[in-house]
């Protein structure tokens, strides 16, 4: 069963425990981040300047099971990987089925209703064409222009703030 339950606050140590990237061979600027402070919540990340923590790096910080709880972590790579199918499908580009097939089999197994060999097969099928969905996922997001990463970004807060709940419902090609 994967677990879902999700943090209310990062304290100093957690973070660093996480291996942030060196800036100028240190990792001061994480200290220097929590100004003193014990923990920080979603609501005090999202208060600092995109200059102090970009984007990727509150993505880096916040797409991981001892934030989001397992199940977000995986749905949350499914919503990616299908929004980069469809920005594809915009750009005229038809994704292949396989491609689609490995998103649900993937929000099938996070619910349970799909084995770990389910998981694998579509994956490698999906891999045949275009990658697995979690490859596609990891690539969609680190590879998505600014804008794209910001959704991503506001996306992971509304459900750590408890606005949403995942999974979201979206159609899918039944292919």
């Amino acid at each position: 069963m994967l677990t879902d339950t999700m943090a209310t606050s990062l304290t100093l140590d957690e973070v660093l425990a996480f291996g942030p990237c060196k800036r100028d061979g240190s990792t001061q600027w994480v200290t220097d981040l929590f100004a003193g402070r014990e923990a920080m919540t979603v609501a005090d990340l999202d208060k600092l300047p995109f200059e102090a923590l970009s984007v990727m790096d509150r993505l880096w910080l916040l797409l991981r099971p001892e934030i989001l709880g397992e199940r977000n972590c995986h749905l949350l790579l499914c919503e990616f990987a299908e929004n980069a199918l469809i920005r594809e499908r915009e750009a005229g580009r038809e994704p292949d089925p396989r491609s689609w097939a490995a998103i649900r089999v993937k929000r099938r197994w996070v619910d349970g209703l799909a084995t770990s060999g389910d998981l694998w097969a579509a994956s490698a099928a999906s891999a045949a064409s275009a990658g697995a969905a979690s490859a596609a996922a990891w690539a969609a997001m680190w590879a998505a222009g600014r804008e794209e990463r910001c959704r991503q970004y506001e996306l992971i807060c509304r459900v750590l703030r408890g606005e949403i709940a995942l999974p979201l419902s979206k159609e899918q090609p039944d292919e």
